[in-house]
């Protein structure tokens, strides 16, 4: 599957939409041919954007261009003016934001501190948070939130 080919249709028009937030290890999938979750990232990403104005933060985009950059991705620039240009998905203005987070970080010792924002973000702006990292999943639906992707 190739992300380069996906169209997704709301972009810009995120107003009337709900909000979806796609974890990083989903725009790594989908991005890399060679990942074991190329075909269910693709989908996943291309069926939601069906629905749903797709978001991300700062700290998604510097996780994917991280990994790519380290798999050597061929079209990582590209990639990278696709994020800063809104072309793949609307950037979340929320900031890395320590105090708000530390509850969810404390209650779920498996989770990263991105990944507590992300749970933050989740609750704080009612998106639904899409993910195939499954201990951020599983704290996802402890708390209640609206989360798909396992």
């Amino acid at each position: 599957m190739d992300l380069f080919n996906l169209r997704i249709p709301f972009i810009g028009k995120t107003l009337l939409r709900p909000k979806a937030l796609i974890d990083s290890n989903l725009w790594i999938g989908a991005l890399l041919k060679t990942d074991s979750t190329n075909k269910q990232a693709y989908n996943i990403i291309e069926q939601v954007s069906q629905e749903f104005a797709i978001f991300v933060t700062d700290q998604i985009i510097a996780e994917v261009l991280t990994v790519l950059r380290l798999k050597k991705h061929p079209n990582l620039k590209i990639v990278y003016e696709r994020f800063l240009n809104n072309v793949y998905a609307e950037r979340d203005p929320s900031k890395l934001d320590l105090p708000a987070i530390q509850p969810y970080f404390l209650k779920f010792p498996k989770l990263s501190v991105v990944n507590a924002f992300l749970l933050y973000l989740t609750w704080e702006r009612n998106y639904l948070l899409v993910t195939l990292d499954k201990n951020l999943y599983k704290a996802a639906k402890a708390l209640g939130l609206k989360v798909i992707g396992m």
